[in-house]
C-alpha cells in the first residue's frame, strides 16, 4: 500500500487493475482511500483517510516524508502553508491511531 499509494493519481492505474493485479480488497480500498479527489480540501481529504486504518498507517509515513523534505527548502507563503497543512494532518492523524 505505502509503495502505490499514488499509482491511481499519479501513474493513471484504476482500481480494477490493482485486483487484476492480484493485490487484496483491503490494499486496493487504502489506495483508493489516499487517491486526492478533484475539488477536495486538504483537511477533507485527511478526514476522509483517518475512517481507514491502513490508510491513516500510510498517511502518516507519507506526511512525515514530505514534511522532512518541505523543512529543507527555502521558506516561502507556499512552503509554510504546506507545513501548516503537514502539522495538522500529523495531529489528526496520530489522534485517530491512537483510536484504533
Amino acid at each position: 500500500t505505502a509503495i502505490l499509494h499514488d499509482v491511481i493519481e499519479d501513474a493513471g492505474k484504476t482500481s480494477d487493475e490493482l485486483r487484476a493485479a492480484g493485490f487484496t480488497e483491503e490494499v486496493v480500498l487504502a489506495i483508493e482511500t489516499l487517491t486526492g479527489r478533484t475539488g477536495e480540501t486538504y483537511d477533507a481529504y485527511i478526514q476522509r483517510v483517518i475512517q481507514h486504518p491502513l490508510a491513516t498507517r500510510v498517511k502518516q509515513a507519507d506526511v512525515a516524508e514530505h514534511a522532512s523534505v518541505v523543512s529543507k527548502m527555502p521558506v516561502n507563503d507556499e512552503q509554510i502553508a504546506r507545513m501548516g497543512n503537514y502539522q495538522r494532518a500529523r495531529a489528526t492523524l496520530a489522534a485517530a491511531m491512537r483510536s484504533f
